[in-house]
């Protein structure tokens, strides 16, 4: 985890001289997402799987084309408990395409262990108008630049994902919507422990300039 920590220090860094340097309003954004979230996963104890409709957020800050999101997930899976929280910072080298890095960190809660995965990712996300200004798509992939894992092996760890969406915003209204599928995959080979985790996550937001 203190790795972890000292990325957030230095993303607050980020955000704190970036913000003052960007000549234009900072663009402003949020929402309150539903998410099925399915996870399967393979260990010592054989095959597992479980699902679960769950409540989530989301919160993005963006300075010129420098971006600041945070999103976060709670709720049961079946017979343990789920969180997940990301914070991230990003770049736009032009509109319609995205580099970021950030950190996402998953736990599993049962009354008698916590599992916990935490990853660094860096990923793209490239983005087009479907239906003029109105509707728009997006798909991202990301890889995990580190990775831990409190599963018992420090072998062989590695992590991938992607997540693709449909924005629909409101004409002249600062609501949007918002359907996307995501998924990764993360394991641990001296472990024999790997996961899949699969959201669907519908999102109602609102937006200020």
């Amino acid at each position: 985890m203190t790795w972890l920590i000292r990325w957030v220090s230095v993303s607050f860094a980020t955000v704190c001289v970036v913000g003052p340097i960007a000549a234009q309003t900072p663009f402003l954004s949020g929402g309150a997402s539903i998410v099925s979230v399915h996870s399967q996963g393979v260990g010592i104890g054989g095959p597992t799987r479980a699902s679960g409709t769950m409540l989530g957020g989301m919160a993005m800050a963006r300075f010129g084309r420098f971006e600041v999101e945070g999103r976060y997930i709670q709720g049961a899976l079946q017979s343990q408990d789920f969180v997940q929280g990301q914070l991230g910072v990003g770049f736009h080298p032009v509109p319609w395409a995205y580099a970021q890095t950030g950190a996402r960190a998953r736990a599993y809660v049962t009354p008698t262990e916590t599992e916990r995965w935490v990853m660094w990712l860096l990923g793209v996300r490239v983005e087009a108008a479907l239906v003029g200004t109105t509707v728009r798509g997006d798909v991202g992939l990301w890889r995990a630049l580190a990775l831990s894992a409190n599963v018992g092996s420090t072998e062989g760890r590695a992590a991938r994902g992607g997540e693709a969406g449909v924005t629909l915003h409101l004409p002249d209204r600062p609501m949007w919507l918002r359907l996307a599928y995501g998924i990764d995959r993360a394991s641990v080979a001296g472990a024999a422990r790997r996961e899949t985790v699969e959201e669907f996550t519908l999102t109602v937001g609102i937006q200020r300039r």
